[in-house]
């Protein structure tokens, strides 16, 4: 079986946060009791996290402190490529952000043994021309 691009890595990733968030979202129309809710939704956040994500420990962005966002932000219909440069073992895809508050992101992918791996992710703040980390 043929290996993975970080970027066809970094595009199944973002359809699972996708679907993740559409159902979050499901969830809490239902009028589920909050603890069933953030049950599932910390449960299925995990696996995501498990198979697409580095292990290591997060200031921000674990599973456990993932907000539900309406509209979903990881929308692979309205967030646009524009980038992506792979060197040795990490790679850095920069996307667009076509909605919302149309962010340019940064995305770091880190080449594992088993295969890319979602790092961490980053915006592009203009008033200090720098890029900053955020949650995943």
């Amino acid at each position: 079986m043929q290996e993975l691009t970080a970027k066809e890595v970094f595009i199944q990733f973002s359809e699972a946060m996708y679907a993740w968030n559409v159902r979050a979202i499901k969830m809490k129309e239902e009028n589920l009791p909050d603890n069933v809710r953030f049950e599932k939704q910390g449960a299925e956040l995990i696996e995501i996290f498990d198979k697409y994500v580095t292990k290591r420990e997060r200031v921000y962005g674990d599973p456990s402190s993932r907000n539900v966002r309406n509209p979903p932000e990881y929308n692979p219909a309205t967030n646009e490529i524009i980038s992506c440069m792979e060197e040795d073992k990490k790679a850095y895809i920069e996307v667009q952000e076509t909605v919302g508050f149309k962010l340019k992101l940064r995305y770091t992918l880190h080449k594992k043994k088993e295969g890319w791996l979602v790092d961490k992710r980053e915006h592009f703040r203009k008033s200090k021309n720098k890029w900053e980390v955020i949650p995943l």
